[in-house]
Parts: structure tokens; C-alpha cells; sequence
């Protein structure tokens, strides 16, 4: 992938294979859900966002966390994740043949087919600015008409600039870290929700933005 240098000086393009390397070096681990709200409570209420579908494009699908769940509600899905450690995972868990595994860099990846849902788990913060408009353009060629994008994510940042991010037991924000004490610097990005939907709106989109926590958010989108 080559290299975008962007207005900090920052090579962006390292910054996604130090991204990529990290997460398929770094074990899984269970998630515990926001303070005081338990994983099942807080997943249920993200997948309440999802319309039911005859074919859904799962983004950055990871071990397999959210594909479990979509099968309740999409009769196909089309996981895609640049991690082959990730897809072994996700696949020995499900092990369900309406789930077709794609490996591929989402910044590289091309669509073969339209899906009414276009779905991702805590990746659009992953995504660098200067890759926000080609990566839209991507979804928008994988959406049948009338689909619909449904995003959950963590790094919120509110009208005073305060930022807020989840944390877990590899870190917090850009700054990550293996059991073994390797550090990664990464790609996440915090938004305002009002700026997240201007961004989209700008690109053409109708977006809105949901906060389930200070730090937690769900993106619907829709031409």
C-alpha cells in the first residue's frame, strides 16, 4: 500500500499496516460492555438498528463477535477482515454456510455484489481522513437501493472538544499494546456526531448519528 504522507506529516499508510499487524497479533478478547450495561444488553441494542436482510457486507469482521448475531437477522453475510488469524477464529465459532469469508485490506477491497445491509463493528474510527471519501465511495458501490449502513463505534468528541474513548485490555485510543508489552500507534479518530453526519451529508449521504454512551455511538446511513 503506498504511503499517504497527511497534513501532520504522518504516513498514513504505515500507520495502516502497523494498524493491520497489531490487530492480527493481539488475542481476542471478551468484551465487557459499557459501565453498568452488560454485553448481551448493549449488543441487543445495537442490532436493533439493523433492518432485516437477504445479503449483508460485514466490515472489519473480526473473530466473528457481530456475525454470530447478524445471521439472526440477515440470511447471507459476506465477512470481510484482513486478518486470516481473525477469519479462523470466526470461522471454527460459526461454522454456518450462509457466511462467505472475504480476506482482503478494506482500503483495497472492491465489492462484487450489492447487499441491502452494510455493517461494521468498531472500524469506522480505524478509517484516516484523507481514506473517508474512498472508503464511502466503496460502500456506496456495495448498497443495493433502498440498503442501509449501520456502524457502532467508540471516540466521541463533544462541543467543548473533550474526547472520550472505550478502553480496553490492549489500551485506549491511537496507543495500543500486545500482552507482551509491544506498543502499536494506530489509526482512531473521535467525532462529534453533528460532524460525522455533516461529512457524510457532504458525500451524499443521510446519516444519522446515536449516542448509546458518552464514548459509544451508532451510524445509520442511507442515499
Amino acid at each position: 500500500m503506498p504511503g499517504v504522507v497527511n497534513e501532520s506529516g504522518v504516513d498514513e499508510g504505515a500507520l495502516i499496516r502497523e494498524q493491520i499487524r497489531f490487530y492480527r497479533e493481539v488475542p481476542p478478547y471478551d468484551y465487557d460492555g459499557p459501565v453498568g450495561q452488560p454485553t448481551e444488553a448493549f449488543d441487543g441494542r445495537v442490532l436493533a438498528f439493523c433492518p432485516a436482510s437477504t445479503s449483508c457486507l460485514e466490515l472489519a469482521s473480526g473473530a466473528g463477535r457481530w456475525t454470530t448475531q447478524l445471521l439472526g437477522k440477515c440470511e447471507r453475510i459476506t465477512a470481510v477482515d484482513s486478518s486470516p488469524e481473525r477469519h479462523a477464529l470466526s470461522h471454527a465459532r460459526i461454522e454456518d454456510g450462509r457466511v462467505q469469508y472475504v480476506e482482503a485490506d478494506l482500503f483495497d477491497f472492491h465489492p462484487s455484489a450489492s447487499y441491502d445491509l452494510v455493517f461494521a463493528g468498531f472500524w469506522l474510527s480505524h478509517i484516516p481522513a484523507a481514506r473517508f471519501r474512498s472508503f464511502w465511495a466503496m460502500i456506496a458501490d456495495a448498497l443495493a437501493p433502498n440498503g442501509r449502513v449501520v456502524m457502532v463505534d467508540d471516540g466521541t468528541r463533544d462541543a467543548q472538544g473533550v474526547v472520550r474513548f472505550e478502553s480496553g485490555p490492549d489500551g485506549s485510543g491511537a496507543q495500543r499494546r500486545l500482552p507482551d508489552g509491544t506498543m502499536f500507534t494506530i489509526v482512531k479518530i473521535a467525532y462529534r456526531p453533528d460532524e460525522l453526519e455533516g461529512l457524510l451529508g457532504d458525500l451524499g449521504w443521510t446519516a444519522t448519528v446515536t449516542l448509546l454512551t458518552p464514548s459509544l455511538y451508532v451510524l445509520e446511513a442511507g442515499r
